[in-house]
């Protein structure tokens, strides 16, 4: 009888080390294939299971969540008291790295990046391959310009294999996410907080979701793209701009967007893309087109804004504009120009000079 106890003791032992040997390896294949770490490896340091529950349900999923929380934050969850809240701060800061990081290690997680492609190759070489994973992503335009297309094309792609340009997500997933978007960030915000009188609680609503948004691009290294309207500027100095509109939500989205991109029409289902804002990419322009397929390159032959225009070989002062257009410029007159193959530029007899600004703009 004893012999036989000793036998059930030995064998419960090794069960017990094999699921620990099976746990460890687990969470090892899991750090490899995700940039976080779930809470739950907070119970091999000594917190409880029913606090790791309670953190869950407050939105605690992981230990960088913990991390690079405030103190005040963990201990307003209930049931966590001051205590379990240093406790939680203290071994979570463990395993997270802290403090200062060099440049070869910032070279590292960037080449880790995934880039998810837009569906237009044009496109995509001029956001440098794709829409970066572990940022915010604003897409700003007024209405019809692809905004919402945009969106959609990356939320299919998104479930691609890397190797085909997507992140392997899926879409209402549990586990495996790539790709969030919000369409769009500021037009309940524009609705819900009205005149001047509310301005400063709109911006503080709107810097909380920004907030909230970075915290989950930087715990889960997903994608976020948020789309964002644009307002007309109404005063003295906008009547000599070609496009007097500016992005709403001004500063608070302008700093927390890693990288900005302004859409406006051309000409048909063609789309100009221009990066306004980013810290890697520089500001330039691209043409794409929305077709019954999805987001896709333009057709060739439109020649819409500079950049189109420097690429088809067509200096910017030989495009041919119709003389009845009958736009002045800031001296009450323009330029119109003959092409260079007649000649040099001279001024047609009759018909008002037209300023180049707005030149392009009649093009768009």
């Amino acid at each position: 009888m004893a012999a036989q106890l000793s036998r059930q003791r030995a064998s419960t032992h090794e069960q017990n080390a094999a699921q620990n040997v099976f746990e460890e390896v687990a969470n090892e294949q899991q750090d490899e294939q995700t940039s976080f770490i779930l809470i739950e490896r907070l119970e091999q340091v000594g917190i409880s299971s029913g606090d790791i529950k309670r953190l869950k349900e407050a939105g605690f999923n992981t230990v960088e969540r913990i991390a690079h929380a405030m103190r005040s934050e963990i201990a307003s969850v209930k049931g966590i008291s001051e205590q379990k809240a240093d406790k939680l701060l203290q071994e979570a800061m463990k395993l997270v790295p802290m403090g200062f990081t060099t440049a070869y290690e910032v070279h590292e997680r960037r080449s880790e990046l995934i880039q998810i492609r837009t569906g237009s190759p044009t496109l995509d070489r001029l956001i440098g391959g794709g829409v970066e994973t572990g940022h915010i992503t604003e897409i700003f335009g007024e209405y019809r310009t692809g905004k919402s297309q945009l969106c959609h094309s990356l939320a299919v792609i998104c479930q691609l294999p890397i190797s085909m340009g997507g992140a392997e997500a899926a879409m209402m997933a549990e586990s495996r996410y790539a790709l969030l978007i919000v369409d769009s960030a500021t037009g309940l915000f524009r609705s819900d907080y009205c005149g001047r009188g509310e301005l400063a609680a709109r911006q503080m609503a709107l810097s909380k979701m920004m907030r909230l948004l970075i915290k989950l691009a930087d715990e889960f290294g997903v994608a976020v793209v948020i789309t964002n309207q644009v307002v007309a500027q109404v005063d003295g100095g906008t009547m000599f701009q070609m496009d007097a509109k500016k992005p709403i939500g001004g500063n608070i989205i302008a700093h927390m967007s890693t990288t900005r991109l302004g859409l406006r029409k051309g000409r048909g289902e063609t789309r100009i893309c221009k990066v306004h804002q980013s810290p890697s990419l520089p500001e330039a322009e691209a043409t794409f087109a929305i077709t019954p397929g999805g987001i896709d390159d333009a057709p060739e032959g439109f020649l819409k804004g500079p950049s189109v225009a420097k690429a088809a070989h067509v200096p910017l002062d030989t495009m041919r504009v119709p003389p009845q257009s009958n736009v002045k410029g800031l001296n009450g007159e323009g330029t119109h120009f003959m092409p260079k193959e007649t000649g040099s530029p001279e001024n047609i007899k009759g018909e008002s000079k037209i300023n180049m600004h707005h030149t392009l703009g009649l093009l768009n």
